[in-house]
């Protein structure tokens, strides 16, 4: 979100002297970073109080573009190494959300659009299936063949079997695919890991530009005047030689 206070500025600019006047740009670049700082300080504090237990990744996902005088924009977004948070905008705005990474990928053995874990699936410390066990998942599915339930072609090394594929895909009663995993002594124990959905809708449940507005609105003006007088200060102090 870019910050956006030209309504601000002219009120402002409107009562500046010469020398304020002067040092009014690098003072304003500095006064929009100042504040881009404390959007992003007040968003990253919410994020654990709008994800439950988020991982490190999403803790750390909220950033800031500075400004400078001859870019006079600044602002906060979302962001991880691989580009914007696009699965974050359903927390922000509600609606739908695009596809997962791992729902994509099921796309090998065909999991359906969208999926959800098995409630006894087994997961990490912040409540999400594994990467490693993802992939291990597809690949199992990919190898057993679709919907390949038959205890023959999933059975395990460990129960006397020549394969050691522990997942496999079948179709549920109402037409719905889910993947298995089989365990314990012959691959008896059975627990569902994902479980085709229906396309999943979202409540607004992050206040991420009403927050951004609000800080924006109430500390904008006091630090660019700040910046001003910090500015001017630095012009009337002597240069030591």
């Amino acid at each position: 979100m870019q910050i956006d206070v030209r309504t601000n500025i002219k009120g402002i600019q409107k009562n500046l002297n010469i020398v304020e006047k002067s040092v009014f740009p690098l003072a304003l670049a500095k006064a929009l970073t100042f504040t881009a700082e404390r959007i992003q300080k007040e968003q990253t504090r919410l994020i654990p109080q709008v994800f439950s237990n988020p991982i490190p990744k999403t803790r750390k996902s909220v950033f800031k573009k500075t400004a400078n005088k001859n870019s006079l924009t600044a602002g906060t977004f979302l962001k991880d190494v691989r580009g914007e948070y696009k699965w974050m905008e359903h927390h922000i705005d509600g609606g739908s959300r695009p596809q997962k990474g791992s729902e994509r990928a099921a796309g090998t053995g065909r999991i359906g659009s969208w999926s959800a874990m098995g409630k006894d699936a087994p997961r990490n410390q912040y409540g999400n299936i594994t990467r490693a066990t993802y992939s291990k998942m597809f690949a199992d599915v990919q190898r057993a063949g679709l919907y390949s339930g038959d205890y023959a072609n999933t059975k395990t090394k460990a129960a006397g079997g020549t394969k050691n594929i522990k997942h496999f895909m079948v179709k549920g009663k109402n037409g719905k695919n889910i993947i298995f995993k089989k365990s314990g002594r012959g691959g008896k124990n059975i627990t569902p890991m994902l479980v085709e959905t229906a396309k999943p809708t979202y409540r607004k449940r992050w206040p991420f530009y009403r927050v951004a507005r609000s800080i924006a609105k109430r500390q904008f003006p006091i630090l660019l005047r700040k910046s001003i007088d910090r500015e001017v200060k630095k012009l009337k102090q002597p240069r030591v030689r």
